[in-house]
């Protein structure tokens, strides 16, 4: 694939590979734009309903009119028949990834970041468009200049977007079990914008305490706590909170969507955060030191998972690194993700499709526990764990290759955890080259320091002889000297 052309983008590296299909580094061929290319294994193209999802993450991309919208400038299928999408190419973080590192986001950047969302769902919305599967992953932060913060958030991946259009819809209950609204799993035909709101109370509720506010062992599980559980207190587990982001936040998380506030509501809230931020960040930072990360549960990592991130069928892989393009603190990492779309890893959170559960009435404010529908499976399980992986190799200009993925130095990103060996090569002209076998078993914190060859040693030039040692004829009895020296 590499070297390969699609359209006027020539192929130049792999950027991630997942059981569904793969992400590539492409650029314009005379001005060097570079994109990002996701293309569907050729299994996958066979089917034409993932290939309508796929597509359906350009159609809807195409209505919304929003900075916040990662721009997909082209459709297509190769001429070996894998069906690709030609995306812009993003430098940042993941919002997964932010949460996993700094553990709680405090007052200014959670106020920042919920209003941004907000704002990118209400042009949503206004088109008729339900994102269905907001998380984590699928937010994705890059630098923006134009902003007091200097961060812009970016929605991603509205491969499972509920269009107008119910022919490209699809059914069946779709989005990622830790962010799912109670009527996505019970009347997935019905669902609104308000199953966003929801989703949206789930992040924030995540970004304010470190973890989600329903996390199950299971999908059953799971399912069992959105529609029945109650909201837990957000201030009991982050106390600095205002009283009334705290009321916000359960109304978003209101089983009943009409219970649920506008999103001009919750926009308005975290804007007057935002100005009060500055008198109230002391209580937040005594809440959790600045970079202490929460450690994830198995169930959690569904949202810290982004070589990743998946868009259109649902979770995400780790994506390339790179250092950001403006200045940051020590501990700020930097992923570069094409459109911020990665493609499903086999074993990751991929959206749950559960075809096989007929859609039911909703269930009517002050009835009984909306379990009539039966739930998933209860030994369903949730996405496999992750392992977080850095990588620093002296000095800075050295070359550092994942098996035989070229990576950026430093490497800051995570990956699904696994036993298999991964070979890690240092190189740069003129010094020893490193390399190592390790596993992703476990977070790994590597350093690697190149030793200077030494200078290759001279040959020595050839000793002179006199005439005197060269001679090689026969001396005779008398002979006294040597018939060619200038001496008797």
């Amino acid at each position: 694939m590499i070297g390969t052309s699609i359209g006027n983008f020539e192929v130049i590296a792999r950027l991630g590979q997942g059981g569904m299909g793969q992400v590539w580094l492409a650029q314009q061929k005379e001005i060097k734009t570079k994109v990002a290319i996701k293309t569907l294994l050729p299994q996958i193209s066979a089917d034409k309903q993932q290939v309508q999802r796929f597509f359906n993450e350009a159609v809807a991309v195409s209505k919304i009119k929003h900075a916040g919208i990662t721009k997909i400038f082209d459709v297509g299928y190769l001429a070996t028949g894998e069906a690709y999408l030609v995306m812009e190419f993003l430098e940042g973080e993941s919002l997964a990834g932010r949460i996993a590192r700094v553990g709680r986001l405090r007052a200014a950047e959670l106020a920042d970041v919920t209003r941004q969302i907000a704002s990118v769902l209400e042009a949503t919305h206004a088109q008729d468009i339900t994102h269905r599967d907001l998380k984590p992953d699928n937010l994705f932060i890059v630098g923006d200049a134009e902003l007091e913060r200097g961060e812009r958030v970016k929605v991603l991946d509205f491969g499972i977007a509920k269009l107008n259009d119910a022919a490209i819809t699809g059914s069946g209950a779709l989005g990622t079990p830790l962010y799912m609204s109670p009527e996505q799993w019970k009347t997935p035909a019905g669902v609104d914008g308000r199953a966003d709101v929801y989703s949206l109370g789930c992040i924030v509720f995540e970004m304010a305490s470190g973890r989600p506010p329903f996390v199950g062992s299971s999908v059953g599980e799971a399912c069992t706590m959105h529609m029945t559980a109650p909201v837990p207190s957000l201030r009991a587990r982050a106390p600095a909170i205002p009283a009334s982001i705290d009321e916000l936040v359960q109304r978003m998380l209101a089983k009943t969507p009409a219970e649920r506030p506008l999103l001009r509501e919750v926009r308005t809230a975290f804007a007057e955060l935002e100005h009060a931020a500055p008198a109230a960040e002391e209580a937040f930072a005594s809440t959790l030191p600045e970079g202490a990360a929460v450690s994830p549960s198995a169930a959690t990592v569904a949202s810290a998972a982004s070589l990743g991130h998946v868009t259109t069928l649902g979770s995400a892989a780790s994506m390339v690194n790179a250092p950001a393009a403006r200045p940051a603190s020590p501990r700020s990492r930097r992923w570069l993700i094409g459109g911020g779309t990665m493609l499903a890893i086999a074993g990751g959170a991929v959206a749950w499709l559960a075809a096989s559960h007929p859609s039911e009435p909703p269930v009517a404010p002050g009835s009984a526990a909306p379990l009539a529908v039966a739930p998933p499976p209860a030994d369903a399980a949730l996405p496999a764990p992750t392992s977080h992986v850095h990588i620093v190799a002296t000095p800075p200009a050295a070359e550092i290759r994942v098996d035989e993925t070229r990576v950026k130095n430093p490497y800051d990103g995570t990956v699904l955890r696994d036993d298999h060996p991964h070979h890690i090569t240092i190189t740069l002209r003129g010094y020893h080259p490193r390399t190592e076998q390790v596993t992703f078993a476990a977070d790994r914190d590597l350093t690697y320091d190149l030793v200077v060859e030494p200078p290759a040693a001279k040959p020595r030039p050839a000793t002179t002889q006199s005439d005197h040692t060269i001679y090689e004829g026969t001396k005779g009895s008398l002979m006294t000297a040597d018939p060619k020296s200038s001496k008797p």
